[in-house]
């Protein structure tokens, strides 16, 4: 089976991992310029037909205290078309909450601990995580990962 790994958001990452298939990270697709940046939901949508997903797994998140409130919106915005192109494919979801699956990888909030962890885990997609603002293709590889110990 395939599953995908949701660190949602305009910046986010969706990883695609699998038992019998090669592990890979995609940054999420977008369209648009400036402050018209928009998740691209069809592009989104190829990806995981085309790799050939069989469930999703979303981190479940929520505003953070003193973002503003435009950001605020665009982020659920893309979450919520996260959730629709999922529902629309038809595949099995489930979100989790982040202090759930990073406790147990023992992980903090530390974004760069993140990323040098999945390094450790996924040294063959080392450069794909190589710069620090990789951090959201981390936390999508280390969810899968978190799914695959917990469900898998």
């Amino acid at each position: 089976m395939i599953i995908a790994a949701f660190d949602p958001g305009l910046s986010g990452a969706v990883a695609v991992t699998g038992a019998q298939t090669t592990n890979s990270v995609y940054d999420l697709p977008t369209m648009g310029a400036g402050k018209q940046v928009i998740l691209n939901g069809t592009a989104l949508a190829d990806i995981l037909a085309r790799v050939q997903v069989k469930h999703v797994v979303i981190e479940h998140v929520a505003s953070m205290p003193k973002q503003g409130v435009a950001s605020t919106f665009k982020f659920g915005t893309a979450f919520g078309q996260i959730i629709g192109v999922v529902q629309a494919l038809g595949l099995s979801h489930e979100f989790v909450r982040p202090n759930v699956w990073k406790k147990a990888l023992g992980l903090s909030s530390d974004k760069e601990a993140a990323r040098r962890r999945a390094i450790e885990l996924f040294p063959g997609l080392a450069v794909e995580l190589a710069r620090k603002k990789d951090h959201n293709r981390a936390e999508a590889l280390l969810l899968a990962r978190w799914w695959w110990e917990a469900r898998g």
